[in-house]
């Protein structure tokens, strides 16, 4: 009798050290994040050339603050018609998404003659600018922005 007891025993331990450790639940991939869409001029909704469109990955660290995890860009031209296209690999690190755009001088292209981000105008439709979460893809974005003041 006693051996029939280990004997059980032992194949309830051999059973259960064979079971899966995920219980049937997949872990989930990290996915990259991807923003399309169109940069426009908020006053004639007219595509915004002679431009660069800056987005930023940062994350909010303990004690550092705000630190820059990787900050890519993408210059709108006349061809582009304001279109822009950016992804960001899956970083467990990343926390938020940052957008500027600066605006170039036409007849001195390195001249910088103006910037919009969300503290000065930009609107980002349909969701709000400050609200991209890493790891989604957000397509058929529009960002709207004022024209800069030309002196």
């Amino acid at each position: 009798m006693k051996n029939k007891a280990y004997l059980i025993i032992l194949y309830i331990c051999l059973f259960t050290s064979c079971q899966s450790d995920d219980d049937g639940i997949e872990e989930s991939q990290a996915q990259p994040t991807i923003f399309q869409g169109r940069v426009l001029y908020s006053d004639t909704n007219e595509p915004v050339t002679n431009t660069t469109l800056w987005v930023t990955a940062s994350a909010n660290e303990l004690f550092a603050g705000d630190v820059i995890i990787e900050s890519k860009s993408v210059m709108l031209s006349d061809t582009s018609q304001g279109e822009f296209n950016i992804t960001f690999s899956s970083d467990p690190r990343i926390d938020y998404f940052t957008f500027e755009v600066n605006f170039f001088d036409e007849e001195v292209p390195d001249l910088i003659i103006g910037g919009s981000n969300i503290a000065n105008g930009m609107v980002c439709n349909p969701i709000g600018c400050d609200d991209f979460v890493p790891g989604n893809e957000y397509t058929d974005l529009t960002i709207v922005v004022p024209r800069p003041e030309t002196n």
